[in-house]
């Protein structure tokens, strides 16, 4: 096996996700089939996803496999929903500068380097191994949920796509909130253990599991046989509407035992031994809509079947805007604007669902936007709003903040939290450096919160930016 090859293949055993465990095989119980037609249809809409990793050596560079996952095309136009930590980079560039370090201690001149701008996106034909067809670059994320929407970007040849040509299958959105215990489940990803092939697995909806700060279902929980790779495939019900994505787990019963086989229970005994099954971990595809309807600005109605699809209109087309006055329909709140300083897109600027409302707004310049987003959620709690909102901002290397005057610009005061970050986003040519402040006000204590997120390019946020956001969020009123 040449050098370079051997490089290749140990790029490829890195350690994708630490999440999913080995799962032991599930209780074999009737279940109900997926219809064989819907079966292929979701089949074919599970994507495997990677992170790309360039390897140059004595001037030639090649691009192999770091990292994988799975996902699901959720529209035609090519977004995918698939977990944060398959795309997250973190720690295999860690990992990379180790291989680095090995390969200079072997006399070698080795640069590993992760594609932050593209992901390989690999389709699957029956009976045909995965094919990389598309590259894709992050429209959305959580880190919070631990979910992302990637947007399809570029051919296989490198070539910029418009979405309207692309045309892919793809799976239409369920209501996970419609679950019920004792539910099927039927599961598709690309596990390790699978050899990274597609594979399906069958469960049952067992139980949920609630954290804060998420209002409702949190967790869904499943027998269904999982491991590492399925990380944010495709969880459908018994109608192949995507209800869930499978995330962490599975949780093995495994309790203390004669490990070693010698006929006693002591201090030689390394480890456990499984005695029963294991529960997979699944986020509710629920969690994942306001994700997809930044990504595709757009509303998403989750109660239509096959009509779940995002479609290009929005909730609302600007009928809660009066010149330059919005009015909240949900919260009753109202903002003003200078409109010389502020547009209000035609598309996409005015969007509402029950219990959310939000409002995005660009300066003229387009040097920067604000959205304005009033929810019920955190308990009306603007600390634990601006931390879970925070989260949300994305880019990368989040730093805190500082005025001109060298303070931190952070607090927290009266029903009101904020703080300001510097971050940088990859583009198609380079890295552009971008100042996000967060700012959350209590609308109704126990209940509701607002938040406002503004995002500036760095060179301008101090010379006009910051004075023209502070302005309109001073605007806010409350409800009469």
């Amino acid at each position: 096996m040449g050098r370079r090859r051997r490089w290749a293949t140990a790029l490829r055993t890195i350690a994708a996700s630490a999440a999913l465990l080995t799962a032991a095989s599930a209780p074999m119980t009737a279940r109900a089939e997926l219809e064989p037609a819907k079966r292929q249809e979701v089949l074919t809409a599970s994507v495997q996803v990677v992170v790309l990793v360039e390897v140059t050596e004595d001037g030639d560079t090649t691009v192999v496999p770091g990292q994988g996952g799975s996902g699901t095309v959720i529209t035609d136009l090519g977004l995918i929903l698939t977990n944060n930590h398959v795309i997250e980079t973190r720690e295999l560039k860690a990992s990379l500068r180790q291989l680095e370090a090995a390969a200079e201690d072997q006399g070698r001149d080795i640069q590993l380097e992760v594609r932050d701008d593209a992901f390989g996106v690999l389709f699957t034909e029956e009976g045909e191994p995965p094919t990389l067809r598309y590259f894709a670059e992050e429209a959305s994320s959580s880190k919070g949920a631990d979910l992302a929407v990637l947007r399809i970007s570029e051919d296989a040849d490198g070539d910029r796509v418009d979405p309207e040509d692309v045309d892919l299958p793809s799976v239409a959105l369920g209501d996970s909130d419609d679950l019920q215990i004792g539910d099927d489940l039927h599961i598709f990803g690309y596990p390790g253990i699978g050899a990274d092939t597609i594979t399906y697995t069958e469960g049952i909806v067992s139980g949920f599991l609630f954290e804060e700060p998420i209002e409702g279902r949190a967790w869904i929980k499943s027998d269904a046989s999982t491991s590492g790779g399925s990380s944010g495939g495709t969880a459908v019900d018994a109608a192949g509407n995507l209800v869930g994505i499978p995330t962490a787990g599975p949780q093995l019963d495994c309790r203390p035992g004669d490990t070693n086989g010698d006929g006693q229970f002591d201090e030689q005994d390394v480890g456990c031994v499984p005695t029963g099954g294991s529960l997979a971990l699944l986020r509710p595809v629920n969690l994942a809509v306001p994700l997809i309807e930044e990504a595709c600005d757009c509303s998403v109605d989750q109660r239509r079947g096959r009509d779940a699809e995002p479609t290009d209109e929005p909730a609302s087309n600007g009928e809660n805007v009066d010149g330059n006055t919005y009015t909240s329909p949900t919260f009753g709140y109202r903002l003003e604007w200078d409109d010389e300083a502020w547009d209000v897109e035609d598309e996409g600027q005015d969007l509402y669902a029950e219990g959310r409302d939000t409002i995005q707004l660009f300066e003229t310049d387009r040097t920067s936007y604000l959205i304005v987003e009033g929810f019920e959620g955190y308990d009306g709690d603007p600390d634990a709003c601006l931390e879970g909102s925070v989260d949300e901002v994305g880019g990368e290397d989040l730093e805190p903040l500082e005025d001109e005057d060298g303070e931190v610009i952070a607090g927290a005061e009266d029903g009101r939290a904020f703080a300001a970050y510097s971050f940088t986003t990859p583009t198609d040519d380079e890295v552009s450096e971008r100042v996000a402040y967060v700012e959350c006000q209590t609308l109704d204590e126990g209940e509701s919160v607002v938040v406002f997120t503004h995002v500036a390019a760095a060179d301008t946020y101090f010379d006009g930016d910051r004075e023209a956001a502070t302005e309109l969020i001073e605007s806010l009123r409350p409800a009469e």
